[in-house]
């Protein structure tokens, strides 16, 4: 392996593989190249007896990161998709499901990114840790993060020929397979070679080469890219198309994610002004090859999170927008149910959080009143064992109040 690239992908190390060592089963000979001849004697004839034995796909992530295989995250700039994908690669390293999107299984994760600075990760990685409660410790030798900020790793490059895949290409292999990387995430994917975006045989060739590092590694792959310029009247979640460039991007990968602002009209709907529309975002599968379509969209909310050296960084958190869309605000009947799904949206963490500091965001969120507001967190059971059980779209929630005798009402919340 490249002495220099080595060096610089160790020292920014977070942990050691979760996946066992010595476990590599994908037996894919040379990749995707190309095959010169053909052998009658590889044609499957029959296979129903061995139905039984086919190895089930190996979801990381449900329906969003697929071991083997590649997905593509598209996003406008300005969304929060760097966020999202570092909070993406920590859920996974640490087997916390932060983002509610449906964490099937932990594995070790290497992060490239060639758009900030180390320092700059480093204060997002806080952020993230901070505001879910997560120990650093606990990423130790699970998470891993490469900054390309000053020199890009690139793993396509123009030849003669065509695309061809860099010397690089073949130590992130090494070195994937050496600290059994389960999930790479590229961020993003148009810094990673210099094909032209709009040549359909060109980006082929750089997605050959995206296609033979996850063979070869068994890793899930998200590439972060980047949107076509946008109509601004109306909402492009779950449209595959708004990806810039050739179709060969969106043709190659076998999950299309896209990650979209609240529109106007969305905004409307919920009452939110242009302030509170500007600080959430929906994420939309809008290809997927090997399950399910899936009509539901994931809600976030970008929230300042004060770190450890006195800056404030942004985190995407989840946020429930259910109950909102479903009801009109002005004529909301709050039950215990509809009150835990708000409180839902509210939370980052699972520890008990006073009411008085919740009830202006609740407040805010439900367009309410305090005396409203009040009458509607009375509705939530007061017994930790019989609490007020929703679900989340993934598990279920407990939530119940306490108030202890002089003291403030507590909301608290556990995950069964």
């Amino acid at each position: 392996m490249n002495t220099a690239i080595k060096k610089a992908l160790v020292a920014t190390k977070q942990t050691k593989g979760s996946i066992p060592k010595g476990q590599h089963k994908y037996t894919t000979g040379n990749g995707y190249s190309k095959n010169s001849t053909f052998n009658p004697a590889t044609v499957i004839k029959n296979f129903t007896a061995d139905i039984a034995n086919i190895p089930p796909r190996e979801w990381l992530v449900d329906r969003l990161c697929l071991k083997a295989y590649i997905t593509g995250l598209v996003a406008p700039g300005g969304t929060g998709k760097s966020s999202l994908a570092l909070a993406l690669g920590i859920s996974v390293a640490s087997n916390n499901d932060i983002l509610q999107l449906g964490v099937r299984q932990q594995a070790n994760v290497l992060v490239i990114n060639n758009e900030d600075s180390y320092d700059e990760l480093r204060r997002r990685i806080a952020g993230i840790t901070t505001q879910f409660g997560i120990n650093p410790i606990s990423l130790k030798d699970r998470f891993f993060y490469a900054s390309g900020y000053e020199k890009k790793y690139m793993l396509s490059e123009m030849s003669d020929s065509g695309q061809k895949e860099t010397a690089f290409a073949g130590d992130l292999i090494k070195y994937m397979l050496e600290k059994d990387i389960g999930l790479l995430i590229v961020d993003p994917f148009v810094s990673t070679h210099n094909a032209p975006e709009n040549d359909n045989t060109a980006m082929d060739q750089v997605m050959s080469i995206y296609r033979r590092v996850a063979a070869k590694t068994g890793a899930a792959i998200t590439l972060i890219h980047h949107t076509r310029k946008q109509d601004t009247k109306g909402s492009s979640a779950g449209n595959a198309d708004i990806a810039r460039g050739a179709s060969a991007l969106k043709d190659a990968v076998r999950v299309v994610a896209t990650l979209t602002p609240m529109s106007k009209d969305e905004a409307k709907a919920l009452t939110f002004d242009a302030q509170k529309r500007s600080r959430h975002f929906r994420l939309d599968l809008a290809k997927q090859n090997f399950s399910p379509a899936c009509v539901n969209a994931w809600w976030f909310r970008m929230e300042s999170c004060l770190i450890g050296n006195g800056e404030h960084v942004g985190v995407p958190v989840p946020v429930n927008l259910k109950p909102l869309f479903r009801n009109s605000t002005s004529k909301v009947k709050w039950d215990d149910l509809l009150v835990a799904e708000a409180l839902e949206r509210l939370f980052g963490n699972t520890s008990p959080i006073e009411w008085k500091s919740l009830q202006p965001q609740f407040e805010t969120d439900n367009q309410v009143k305090s005396t409203a507001a009040y009458e509607a967190i009375r509705l939530v059971s007061n017994d930790p064992n019989k609490p007020t059980i929703i679900n989340n779209g993934n598990e279920d929630i407990a939530y119940w109040r306490s108030k202890p005798p002089g003291g403030l009402i507590s909301i608290n919340r556990k995950v069964l």
